[in-house]
C-alpha cells in the first residue's frame, strides 16, 4: 500500500532539513589543521652540515642548531577576520599555550640537539573558512618564560633553549659554524633587561617577542618558510666586536646585534614588535 503524497512530502521535507542542519553544523564546527614550517638557506633546503657562504663577507659557514618557539598563532580569513589557533598538546613539542620548532637532527655538524625534529603546530580552528594568511609571535609568553625547566612541561623543559643569565628561555637559536672563526656565530633572541624573582614574578624592559604576519597564501596547505640566509644578510658573520659575546645575544648595547633585530622585524632600541620582518616568506 502506497504511503499518501502529503506523507512522503513531509519525510522529504524533514530529510532535506536535516541534511542542510547536518552541513551547516559541520561548517561552523572546529576543524584540525597542522601548520607547517619550512626551514631554508636561500634557494635550499638547510641541513645539518655545509650552508654555502653567508652575511655581508660571503664567509663559509655550517649549521649547529636551529630552533625557536612559537605562540599565539592565527589564521587569517578571506573574510578580513582573524581566527585563532587553539593549540593541541602534544606531549612533547607543544603545549596549550606555546609550540617548539627544530630543524636540526642531530647529524652532521648539528651537535647541541637531538635526532628528534618537528616542523609543524598541530591545532583547531573555525570550519567553513577559507584562509589567506597566518599571523604568529616568535618567542614564550611571558607568564610562561620565567618558569622553571626542570618542571615545566613540555616543550619549555628543553635545556638546550634555557637562558641562565635572564632565567628565561631562548626564543629563538641559530648557531652557526663559521670557517676560520674559533667560535660560533650566535643568535640567540630572547628577553632582556629582567627583574625579578624567577621563582615569583619577573618583568623584562624589553620583551624581543616578534609578531609575524604573512598573507596572500592559504597556511593549511602551504607551508611558512624560514630563510637564515636571510636573517644573517646584513651580518658580518666571521667577526665580533671586541668584549662582546659572540654573536647576537640579545644585549641591549651589543653592536652586533641591530642588523639581526631588523631581519626579525624588532625595535632594537625598545624590543618591541614592527611588523617589518625578512625571516619568513611564503612559497
Amino acid at each position: 500500500m502506497k504511503a499518501p503524497i502529503h506523507l512522503i512530502a513531509a519525510a522529504v521535507l524533514s530529510v532535506a532539513s536535516f541534511t542542510a542542519c547536518s552541513e551547516e553544523d559541520d561548517s561552523s564546527s572546529d576543524q584540525r589543521v597542522e601548520v607547517s614550517f619550512s626551514a631554508v638557506v636561500g634557494d635550499s633546503a638547510l641541513t645539518c652540515g655545509e650552508l654555502g657562504t653567508l652575511g655581508v663577507n660571503s664567509a663559509s659557514a655550517s649549521l649547529r642548531d636551529f630552533r625557536m618557539y612559537v605562540h599565539d598563532v592565527s589564521l587569517l580569513g578571506v573574510d578580513g577576520e582573524k581566527y585563532p589557533l587553539t593549540f593541541e598538546d602534544t606531549g612533547v613539542w607543544q603545549s596549550a599555550e606555546v609550540a617548539l620548532l627544530d630543524f636540526e637532527d642531530a647529524t652532521g655538524t648539528c651537535d647541541n640537539g637531538n635526532g628528534l625534529t618537528n616542523t609543524v603546530i598541530v591545532g583547531a580552528v573555525a570550519g567553513g573558512v577559507q584562509f589567506d594568511g597566518i599571523q604568529f609571535t616568535v618567542g614564550v609568553p611571558e607568564e610562561l618564560n620565567h618558569t622553571n625547566s626542570a618542571t615545566a612541561e613540555a616543550p619549555l623543559n628543553v635545556t638546550g633553549m634555557d637562558w641562565n643569565w635572564t632565567a628565561g628561555r631562548k626564543f629563538l637559536r641559530l648557531d652557526l659554524i663559521v670557517d676560520g672563526s674559533e667560535v660560533d656565530y650566535r643568535i640567540h633572541l630572547g628577553s632582556t633587561m629582567c627583574d625579578g624573582d624567577p621563582g615569583a614574578t619577573v618583568t623584562c624592559a624589553r620583551a624581543n617577542r616578534a609578531t609575524v604576519e604573512l598573507t596572500g597564501f592559504d597556511p593549511t596547505s602551504t607551508p611558512v618558510v624560514v630563510d637564515i640566509e636571510s636573517l644573517v644578510s646584513g651580518i658580518a658573520i666571521e667577526a665580533n666586536t671586541t668584549d662582546t659575546p659572540p654573536g647576537c645575544m640579545s644585549g641591549p648595547t651589543d653592536p652586533d646585534c641591530p642588523a639581526a633585530f631588523d631581519a626579525l622585524g624588532i625595535d632594537f632600541t625598545t624590543g618591541a614588535s614592527v611588523g617589518t620582518q625578512s625571516l619568513f616568506f611564503t612559497e
